[in-house]
């Protein structure tokens, strides 16, 4: 069969791959974080009105929702790269067809979750607005929040697709804050990012920092839905319009390299004589063999993390808090911190470390190195990735608020023990019970961190809440969470010595 596969039967078997995709489970999300944004924002815009209601959802149209639906498509890819596409990339599908069946795929599941967010928002609304809903000021609002979604999903599939998950959530961080800040601005119709944010500035009623917006302001004369009809072109240029290549995307240059024994322009070249200085060298395996007397397990997994895009949680951390000062005051966000980036660095760096690590863990393991010693150093790379993470955000804010330095001391070592202790317990679920299972823990853990934490409600639950232990450093508190954060990395060491050896099992 030489032909290439027709558009639907591709869009199609994408969509029969999503049914057991991680991704599929994602979109979920959107009505948990609406509730809670209707939850956290209560006080925030009073008014009797659903007007008040739907400008609660300004979070999840400016950083939220974008930034879920580059996750949406990055876990995607991730999973057509763990199975080296699914065949595709030796079937007749080139990468065109498979982008664009994966972006029509993932534009019904991010439908779902724009609407399932504003029905979120609208349920905890209804015990505290009044009148008739504005049926087509919603429809409108899930129009504007889903082209914003399917235009952001588009960059990071390109991105995903040649550089990874963390690449494609990092450009999302940009587009974000580009978008945010830009939204108001005289040049807004030439910033793509803009466009979206700028969109629902009358459907919300408030600014682009979620400050209500004036009956008099010149904004609420802003057409959403063209800039809509915009963002949903630009989607479709960024999957379509491409540069030629010579294989799918995804698929390493290595591959296309010919057998050894294979004749063509691909052959390997034959075999060159050695002068007489090559020929008196040493061979490189005892050069090698015996520098590396004892190789470094920490040396190792710090290697196979070179080219990668860990360094984006750091950034991205940093990049989110920043962009929150634009909402509330720096001294503000330092609390927030440690219920809003612990509870998610938390559970993203056990994920992308042991998702590089997982494919090669049984060969690792066949190897002199025992398998202990890499998985502590596994744990150790995720420890100081996670303090990193949250320790530079709150300096950075410490330094914008002019903070006391003993506060900023206390929230960071609090912060810091906090992550140390929830990511290491991240990294056993990921290596036992697996992803899925890991990431929902995750995200169930931030929500409950951001209603706890975030709230009145966390003078009485916080004991059920270590996520956002961070957040409590009054004396009668800390005698209990810090002994058990303790205690709790301590264990989390041994056991994922003991999970190290049964995945490589």
């Amino acid at each position: 069969m030489t032909g290439v596969a027709p558009l639907p039967r591709v869009v199609g078997a994408e969509a029969l791959r999503w049914r057991r995709d991680v991704a599929a489970w994602l979109p979920l999300g959107g009505v948990v974080i609406g509730a809670g944004l209707g939850v956290l924002s209560g006080g925030v815009h009073a008014g009797p009105g659903w007007g008040a209601v739907l400008a609660w959802l300004n979070p999840w149209a400016v950083f939220v929702g974008p930034m879920l639906a580059v996750l949406v498509v990055g876990v995607s890819v991730a999973g057509d790269r763990t199975c080296r596409g699914g065949g595709t990339w030796w079937r007749p599908v080139d990468a065109l067809r498979a982008d664009v069946a994966k972006l029509a795929v993932a534009a019904v599941f991010l439908l779902a979750m724009d609407l399932l967010a504003v029905l979120g928002v609208l349920g905890i609304g209804a015990t505290r607005a009044s009148g008739a809903l504005p049926v087509l000021r919603v429809l409108a609002v899930v129009v504007v929040l889903w082209s914003g979604s399917l235009c952001v999903a588009a960059i990071g599939l390109r991105v995903a697709r040649r550089l990874g998950v963390l690449a494609g959530l990092g450009v999302g961080v940009v587009w974000c804050v580009v978008g945010a800040l830009a939204a108001e601005g005289s040049a807004a119709l030439f910033v793509p990012p803009a466009w979206a944010v700028r969109a629902t500035i009358p459907l919300l009623g408030t600014h682009a920092n979620g400050v209500p917006l004036p009956e008099s302001s010149t904004l609420q004369s802003i057409q959403p839905l063209p800039l809509a009809l915009a963002c949903i072109v630009l989607a479709v240029v960024i999957v379509v319009v491409r540069l030629p290549q010579a294989r799918p995307s995804g698929i390493s240059h290595r591959s296309g390299r010919r057998r050894p024994d294979a004749g063509g322009a691909g052959a390997t070249a034959p075999p060159r004589a050695l002068d007489a200085r090559e020929r008196g060298a040493e061979p490189v395996e005892r050069a090698v063999g015996r520098r590396a007397v004892r190789p470094s397990a920490a040396g190792a997994v710090t290697a196979s993390l070179r080219r990668t895009p860990v360094w984006i949680l750091p950034v991205g951390s940093v990049a989110l808090c920043l962009l929150m000062t634009r909402w509330q005051a720096p001294d503000r966000v330092l609390v927030i911190v440690p219920v809003l980036v612990v509870p998610v660095v938390a559970f993203v760096a056990p994920m992308v470390l042991w998702g590089r690590q997982r494919p090669a863990w049984r060969a690792i393991a066949s190897r002199t190195v025992p398998i202990e010693r890499v998985a502590h150093a596994l744990a150790l790379t995720n420890a100081v990735l996670a303090a990193v993470s949250v320790v530079v955000p709150l300096v950075v804010l410490g330094v914008l608020a002019e903070a006391r330095p003993a506060r900023v001391l206390l929230l960071a070592g609090l912060g810091c023990l906090a992550v140390l202790a929830v990511s290491a317990w991240q990294l056993v679920l990921e290596m036992t019970v697996g992803r899925v299972v890991a990431l929902a823990v995750g995200i169930v853990g931030t929500f409950v961190s951001l209603l706890i934490g975030g709230s009145g409600l966390g003078t009485v639950f916080w004991t059920v809440d270590p996520w956002s232990w961070g957040a409590f450093g009054a004396p009668a508190q800390m005698v209990l969470t810090v002994p058990v954060m303790l205690a709790a990395v301590v264990l989390a060491w041994f056991v994922i010595a003991r999970c190290g050896r049964r995945a490589a099992a």
